[in-house]
């Protein structure tokens, strides 16, 4: 074998290794491609079969089902779930300040179904906020937190706390907890 062969062997050897090495990029990237719209498409499908749970809910929803008083330092968060609320059917009661909730909760205690409030609230503890209301009125009452999951224990089992939702969480996952806890029987019922 002269050196030219062996040259264009050498050369032959490498444009196979080119083209061998395209081809499992090429396929690699097919399956990326491949799995990343089966992830968008599975993400697509849940949202969707959120959003039609939740307009199912809030279409069904002709009178007022509840009142809730919901209280939440940060005025995105009240916003957000007051119109999720509302368009559930639910008379939504906005406060981002204890004392005025708590003040508001004297005077229309009898009007209010359900308590939603965040624990960390500015002028206020968690604690304090739960035996201010708690203290005019056994409702249910849920504490929406970013909190870690053992911070309320002990709450949950004096039983001042019914419900607990961690923040972030989907709008669907308020509107199953409030109807939850509403559903519920009273504990002043007796069967």
């Amino acid at each position: 074998m002269d050196l030219l062969n062996i040259i264009t062997l050498i050369m032959v050897c490498f444009l196979i290794m080119i083209l061998i090495r395209y081809r499992e990029q090429k396929r690699k990237l097919e399956l990326d491609i491949s799995l990343r719209n089966k992830i968008e498409d599975n993400l697509n499908t849940k949202r969707n079969n959120e959003q039609l749970k939740y307009d199912s809910l809030s279409n069904d929803t002709t009178s007022n089902v509840g009142t809730v008083l919901l209280l939440d330092d940060n005025e995105s968060i009240t916003f957000v779930i007051k119109q999720l609320l509302d368009k559930s059917g639910f008379t939504t009661v906005v406060f981002n300040d204890p004392m005025e909730a708590v003040e508001y909760f004297k005077l229309h205690h009898d009007e209010v179904d359900i308590i939603i409030t965040d624990y960390s609230i500015p002028g206020m503890e968690g604690t304090d906020i739960i035996k201010q209301f708690k203290g005019i009125k056994d409702v249910p009452l849920i504490i929406f937190t970013g909190h870690s999951y053992i911070a309320f224990e002990n709450e949950k089992e004096l039983g001042m706390v019914d419900g607990v939702l961690y923040k972030p969480t989907s709008p669907i996952n308020v509107i199953n907890k409030v109807i939850e806890l509403l559903q519920k029987p009273s504990k002043d019922t007796f069967i």
